[in-house]
This record gives C-alpha cells, structure tokens and sequence, in this order.
C-alpha cells in the first residue's frame, strides 16, 4: 500500500499496533500528546538520544529495514547500559522517504519492537513526517539507574584495571562484508553484528550490581577513541596491552583472507556496543571468573591499566610503548570504519 492512500493517521495507527500496549509502568503511550510514566522511588532517570541518517549511518542497499529499526534502538539501549541503567521507553520521530510503502514502515518498526521486546524497552511514541530525500530515525530512550549509580567516563583512577566485554572487530567486519564482493554467509556474527548489535544491558546490570566500576563507556565509534574519552574525562593515561586486546576470529580471518593489518579491527573498529570500563584491581580476582563461567554473560577481558596523565596514552606492542593515536568514528571528518 502506498503511503498516501494510508496516510499518517492510518500509518500511526498500524505503528500502535505492531508497538502493543505499553507496560504497566507507562500510564500513557502512543496515541497521547506525550508518553507518561511514573518514575521509581530511589532511581535517578538516564535520557539517551541517537539520530540514524540515510548515506551518512546506514545504506538500504545492504541494510534491511528490520533490522534498520533494530539497530535505531539498539544504539540508544546501549548508552543506558554505559550507564549502568535499564531502558523503560521510547520514542521515535521518522522521516519517511514519498517512496516508501506502508509494509516499508512495517518493517522498519518490527524490527525497533522486537529489538525493544527482546531488551525490555517499550516503544511508547514519536512522530512521523515525509521525506524529500532520504530516511531519517532519531530514537530517543528513558531509562533509570538507583539513585547515585549512574557510571560515569570520570570516575577512573590511577592503577584501575581497563577491561572490555566480548570481543571487538565484528562490526568493521561486517560492514566490509555487506560492502565488497564476496561470500557473506562465511561471516555470520560479524554480518549480523553490524546490522543488529545486542546492547550489553544484562552485562552492565551485574557489573554495577556485583562491583566498583570506578568508569564505564560503549564502543560505538572505536576502541581507541572511547579509551581516550575515559582518559580525557578522567584526566589520566593509560598502557594498553595490544595482545590482550580480544578480537574476533572472523575479524582475524577477514584481515587475514584480505592481506590487511589487524590492528585497525581492534582499536578503529565502530559500532561494536561492547563496554569499556574500569575497575580496580582487587576486584579483579572476583570479576573475571564470574564472566568467565556465567553463560549468560559474555567475557570480559584485562586489556591495560590506567595510568597518570603525565605518562599519557599508550600502547605496548612487540615490547615497545606507541602513543595510542589510531582513529575511530568521527562524523565530521572523511572515515568510515564500520
């Protein structure tokens, strides 16, 4: 069906039905001026806000519009877990191209409500508007944390252990995939990694549940640029051990296959929505066997140490020290990683 034979109220109300009813929690969801819910004593509120542009963050001729809307939501979802925090709702406001279907937008919201089903989060609003050119998404996330819990990138300390959840390089990897000719189905994770990333919300829940994380960041634009976010944030250094650094066996077989350096997959690599954080070091002996063990955690590895700012940030490699100077993710530079 075309759009306009629909038209926006028609559209909005087969939105609210793929959405469902809100829970319990929201009072009021679609169909009201604004979504209502009624905060939890004891909890401090997290708001989170993630725009997704045509040609500048997503390309439709590899990306389906399922997991569009996964991955719409999936970004906000992971910045309430670099808080420590649990989603409650969301809202979307979506510019939607003159040359799209109804059953195009169907698709687009499925996939943002099953993401949001799968991890707890409520679509619960948001507006829609035509487009001229291209798809616009900007997916907004209320979420909450017990009061004076939220993780901050300030709160690390000289000698506090870096560490990261999972393994790093799926999401370059599988963008290079969906773009260059080839076999994709030898690339699985990394594919689906890319086009629906699984926000570490569990993880985040028993880190800041169980420990001390002094400091905590996603990965969304690149290992090294979000290292040097929770130096800057924290005003400190670091040594970051290149070995240690747990990359994934499909990134190593892709750069491998291709002739191209792995070091790019493990400190360039975006959108890969694994948790940076710190800790100290003590908590270690209890912190690494639990997520080692815990099949419904992913791992967690010791990857450097924070350090003075006076010594800066570095990385040891082949024994010798190289300031940690690679780049991720910058919207207003020429890069693409992923």
């Amino acid at each position: 069906m075309r759009l306009e034979e629909a038209g926006e109220f028609g559209l909005i109300g087969r939105i609210r039905e793929i959405a469902g009813p809100p829970p319990d929690r929201v009072l009021a969801g679609i169909g009201d001026d604004t979504a209502v819910f009624r905060p939890r004593s004891g909890y401090d509120v997290l708001f989170a806000c993630d725009a997704l542009v045509e040609h500048i963050h997503f390309d439709l001729s590899y990306t389906p519009l399922d997991a569009l809307g996964w991955k719409a939501l999936a970004v906000n979802l992971s910045d309430i877990a670099a808080m420590g925090g649990i989603p409650i709702g969301a809202v979307v406001s979506a510019a939607i191209p003159r040359t799209w279907s109804v059953e195009d937008v169907e698709a687009l919201f499925s996939g943002l409500v099953q993401c949001g089903r799968f991890f707890g989060c409520a679509l619960v609003g948001g507006d829609t508007v035509a487009s001229g050119g291209g798809c616009f998404l900007s997916v907004s996330v209320v979420g909450e944390v017990e009061t004076d819990k939220a993780v901050r990138r300030s709160g690390a300390n000289a000698g506090d252990l870096l560490c990261v959840t999972g393994e790093i390089g799926g999401g370059r990897t599988g963008f290079e995939v969906l773009t260059q000719p080839g076999d994709r189905s030898r690339y699985p994770v990394s594919v689906e990694r890319f086009l629906r990333p699984r926000p570490r919300l569990s993880e985040s829940r028993t880190l800041v549940r169980y420990f001390p994380i002094a400091s905590m960041i996603d990965i969304s634009d690149g290992l090294a640029s979000e290292i040097r976010h929770l130096c800057l944030e924290s005003g400190l250094g670091c040594r970051v051990d290149e070995e240690t650094v747990p990359v994934s066996e499909e990134a190593l077989r892709w750069a491998k296959e291709n002739n191209r350096p792995v070091l790019p997959y493990a400190f360039e690599s975006g959108e890969e929505y694994e948790l940076l954080f710190t800790v100290p070091p003590e908590e270690a002996v209890d912190l690494l066997p639990r997520f080692k063990t815990d099949t419904e955690h992913c791992p967690v590895t010791v990857i450097g140490e924070m350090r003075p700012k006076s010594e800066g940030a570095c990385v040891q490699w082949g024994g010798s020290l190289y300031p940690l100077d690679t780049d991720g993710w910058d919207h207003f530079k020429l890069n693409r990683n992923g």
